[in-house]
């Protein structure tokens, strides 16, 4: 029989060995832009060889449907226009430390015309897609009552 002092040793290894080679992915974008601006993205990544950004411009009716208290698409709104074409998108090759750590990188992402979009991003190691909601044009930050709202100027 094996001691139980070694047992729990080794799946504890086996624990953190998996850990360590889990994939990480995190892209950071701003949360508005200037028309036609160029804006850095910041890429968070470990053991992913590519990451893929898309952009799908928003409706007036799929803006108006979203939750602007915390510019958050409901999942029942990400599903309709995540079935749709990105109307712009960029793929970034990750460079390869083989090394288990977070490392990061800046990108510049596409010049976008006014309008909301929302912007979706995979990897090549992670199925999950994170969404966001990108707003280009011109804005005026006001404060109500500690909510923020923007007035476009189109």
């Amino acid at each position: 029989s094996q001691n139980p002092v070694v047992i729990k040793y080794l799946a504890d290894i086996t624990k953190v060995k998996n850990e360590m080679r889990k994939p990480y992915i995190k892209v950071e974008i701003a949360n508005r832009l200037y028309p036609n601006q160029k804006q850095k993205l910041h890429i968070s990544y470990k053991n992913s060889n590519r990451v893929e950004i898309h952009y799908r411009k928003l409706t007036g009716p799929e803006y108006d449907l979203m939750d602007h208290n915390y510019n958050i698409i409901h999942d029942s709104l990400r599903i309709v226009i995540s079935k749709r074409n990105p109307d712009y998108s960029i793929s970034v090759d990750l460079p390869q430390h083989n090394d288990f750590q977070i490392h990061s990188l800046d990108v510049l992402q596409p010049e976008l015309p006014n309008g909301h979009y929302s912007v979706s991003y995979n990897s090549d190691t992670l199925s999950v897609e994170s969404e966001y909601v990108l707003r280009v044009g011109r804005y005026f930050l006001v404060k109500e009552d500690e909510i923020f709202s923007y007035k476009h100027n189109y």
